[in-house]
């Protein structure tokens, strides 16, 4: 199964070494992990630059020239830019330069999609820490559908994994599939 990760990104070098060092450290690694550079103006390029050279499946990507007001418009102009040149992807996730995963993250997304033949989607919780709690900030279950289609999801995680730390929450996974 071909996995590919988009992570569009603008000046995020506070985050950004943290988040790939995560995705380098998974137990079944992406096949493509695609960084979009969004015309930063501090030291991620260079960070993505480092483990782009240091990490085959990474690939670093250059946009510029978005003067977009409206909220979130870049980053769905960056996400869509570097989805313009993916050729091939069984699963597809976007991820922002923030987040961190599980070490099995990716084993467990492809074992539920090869269980489930018409699963379209699979998702989950996104935790957000502070001070030491985490709190529920939305939720999504997944779905299945009988003739699965391209979607697209954002796949989230604030760095807790495993059994949900809130009560009655269960696990969470995110992931979708190209039908």
């Amino acid at each position: 199964m071909q996995v590919s990760i988009i992570i569009p990104f603008h000046n995020e070098a506070a985050h950004l070494k943290r988040t790939l060092d995560h995705f380098v450290a998974q137990q079944r690694r992406p096949d493509l992990l695609l960084l979009v550079n969004d015309s930063s103006s501090d030291e991620s390029p260079k960070i993505a630059e480092a483990f782009a050279r240091a990490h085959p499946f990474i690939e670093l990507i250059h946009r510029s020239g978005d003067h977009s007001k409206s909220p979130g418009a870049k980053v769905i102009h960056a996400f869509n830019f570097g989805l313009s040149t993916l050729k091939e992807y069984d699963l597809l996730g976007k991820f922002d330069a923030d987040i961190l995963l599980p070490p099995n993250y990716f084993e467990t997304c492809i074992r539920a999609f090869e269980q489930q033949p018409n699963l379209g989607m699979y998702s989950g919780l996104l935790y957000i820490k502070k001070k030491r709690a985490a709190t529920v900030r939305g939720r999504s279950e997944y779905r299945s559908r009988s003739r699965p289609t391209e979607t697209l999801l954002e796949i989230v995680f604030s760095g807790h994994w495993g059994p949900s730390p809130l009560p009655g929450m269960g696990q969470h996974r995110h992931a979708t599939r190209r039908g």
